[in-house]
């Protein structure tokens, strides 16, 4: 009995420190630490972070995932149907196509036994035939993610400051600002950027709960998990986050059986009725995309993952290491490392462990389990978790007014600036000093790490300004190079839609016969093989698009037309083979007559 009462008083002791660590917290948010300047500029930042979102967004062409959650969503806001594509939850695709609505688009039709088409080819065939031009469409709906950016940046700034004293919610806002991974998915229709503000803000309103449990915050958890489970399947990794988190700060003193039944059954029926109002109350289709999402990253890439020149369909455990030593910023990284060295020695130390490193290191170790390893955008949701890590570090180190510490935390900010303006507005393609030439990327990794089908309206540009009509084209993407103003011939293309360019240009006629292709495709990744276009590799390119299109010069170049000319034959291009194969014994026959 008395070993008993004596492990009931550690416990509630350690549950008395617990309080405390929280009220300390509450206190020293309720301070008012925020002047005109303090409010300017994280306006100022917010605002510099809208002008680079919103500048990408118009150089980027159309990248692979946009199609299919822009018809998806409309197909669901016009029919209330989501048997559509069911392998991601709707939410962020409604918010994406709600602008869509306004624009007089020709819906999809479905086939004659009430089946829909192949759902892939069908969403290109929406965005680039349709009755309005594709940017049209596009950029109203990038519009509504650039909206979520600012409004997850707003949320890591309150939170920093409701966490940690002051500067920490700046700077944390200002990592945020200039992260290239967050500018490079927060101007795209996809649901990446979506579930990287509901993550956070589903932690955020279990943080508010645990500050004053009641029924009515047990609501506000279920509208935040609610809405996070109906943007992601990923956000599943909340429930046991949200579990761990509870046992923890209850350890000492548990609610009674009867108030913590009540708030789960008021936070789970909250949850499901946003679930449900999302998927217009089709709740079946919601376990089916949970169990669609869970097959897919059990089944990998179908053999595309890539890294390090090598090719797996089952992926490795150090991916996500790898990419994100290399497309973090290089400040940001020992940022986060010098954060995590003095964690031992921060007053708030139980609180940055429980809601902002826990989250991360589950979700980080989930992601390196999981068999699909095909972008960094996979971890888009801890990222601001990291941005307040960080913060709360440097508010403590720019606290401690040494001059010497406060220059340091400024080289560091301004290289994180100069980093993002360098990059700006190719940030897809962004890596750090680490590979050293920046045009190496495309040893380490592939597809949205990279090259995404990013780079059309930037290789229209090149043609123009070259004077040149039209290019062999071996493109990764689901864009129609013709929506930007491309001829082209295509050369192993990569799209849901079948493509056949325009079998009337003849590359004889122009000044240089250039072929682009994707640095995805130059890797042999999603191609026949991987050596598909091995006979490039010992050619220099004529020049290199965003880091990500690789163009190279085939004018004079025998051996490459006699390549090209088995290509067509391969695509059951007769009459393209039969122009190769003469323009290479030309070629052939001149240099024999010299």
């Amino acid at each position: 009995m008395q070993t008993s009462r004596t492990v009931i008083g550690h416990l509630h002791l350690a549950w008395g420190r617990n309080q405390g660590l929280m009220k300390a917290t509450r206190s020293s948010a309720a301070a008012p630490r925020r002047g005109l300047f303090g409010l300017l500029l994280p306006i100022l930042l917010l605002g510099v972070h809208f002008g680079l979102t919103f500048t990408a967004a118009e150089h980027d062409s159309g990248t692979l995932d946009e199609p299919p959650n822009l018809l998806a969503g409309h197909y669901l806001w016009k029919t209330g149907d989501y048997n559509i594509d069911r392998e991601h939850p709707p939410l962020a695709r409604l918010i994406e196509s709600l602008p869509l609505l306004l624009l007089p688009l020709a819906p999809a039709v479905p086939n004659p036994d009430g089946s829909m088409p192949a759902y892939w080819p069908l969403s290109v065939e929406f965005l680039y035939e349709n009755t309005v031009p594709a940017d049209q469409m596009l950029m109203p709906a990038r519009c509504m993610v650039i909206g979520l950016t600012i409004l997850l940046g707003a949320l890591l700034w309150w939170w920093g400051e409701r966490l940690f004293e002051a500067p920490s919610g700046v700077i944390a806002l200002l990592t945020f600002t200039f992260s290239p991974l967050i500018l490079a998915h927060g101007h795209l229709a996809t649901t990446d950027l979506a579930i990287a503000l509901a993550f956070p803000l589903a932690l955020f309103c279990l943080y508010h709960y645990v500050e004053h449990p009641g029924s009515w915050r047990a609501v506000v958890v279920g509208v935040g998990l609610g809405t996070a489970l109906a943007t992601k399947g990923s956000a599943v990794v909340l429930l046991p986050t949200f579990l761990f988190i509870l046992a923890w700060t209850w350890r000492g003193q548990p609610p009674s059986r009867k108030v913590f039944l009540q708030h789960v059954a008021c936070c789970l029926a909250t949850a499901g009725l946003v679930i449900a109002a999302v998927y217009f109350g089709d709740l079946g289709a919601f376990l089916a995309s949970v169990k669609e999402v869970l097959f897919h990253s059990a089944a990998g890439g179908l053999g595309d993952n890539y890294l390090l020149g090598r090719v797996s369909p089952n992926g490795w455990v150090a991916y996500f290491v790898v990419a994100f030593l290399l497309k973090t910023p290089i400040p940001f990284l020992a940022l986060l490392a010098t954060a995590l060295l003095m964690l031992r020695s921060s007053p708030q130390r139980e609180v940055v462990t429980l809601w902002l490193v826990f989250p991360s290191a589950l979700f980080f170790l989930v992601a390196s389990l999981s068999d699909l390893q095909i972008g960094l955008r996979h971890l888009l949701p801890i990222f601001p978790l990291l941005c307040l890590i960080v913060g709360e570090a440097g508010g403590r180190l720019w606290r401690r007014k040494s001059l010497g510490l406060q220059l340091v935390l400024g080289f560091l900010a301004l290289w994180m600036v100069v980093d993002a303006a360098k990059a700006h507005p190719h940030y897809i393609a962004y890596f750090n000093q680490l590979i050293g030439d920046p045009d190496s990327a495309i040893d380490y990794l592939a597809d949205s790490n990279l090259d995404w089908g990013q780079e059309l309206r930037h290789l229209e540009d090149y043609l123009r300004t070259e004077d040149i009509g039209g290019v062999y084209l071996s493109y990764f993407g689901n864009a129609d190079p013709e929506a930007y103003g491309i001829r082209y011939l295509p050369v192993y293309f990569k799209t849901s839609r079948p493509r056949r360019g325009d079998p009337s240009l003849d590359l004889r006629d122009e000044s240089k016969a250039l072929l682009a292709v994707s640095a995805t495709h130059l890797q042999g990744v999603y191609q026949p093989g991987p050596d598909a276009f091995a006979w490039l590799r010992t050619r220099e390119p004529a020049a290199i698009l965003g880091r990500s299109l690789f163009l190279f010069d085939l004018t004079d170049d025998e051996e490459a037309h006699r390549r090209l000319a088995t290509i067509f034959l391969e695509q059951r291009r007769p009459g393209l083979a039969a122009i190769e194969t003469e323009w290479a014994d030309q070629l052939k026959s001149e240099a024999f007559s010299k």
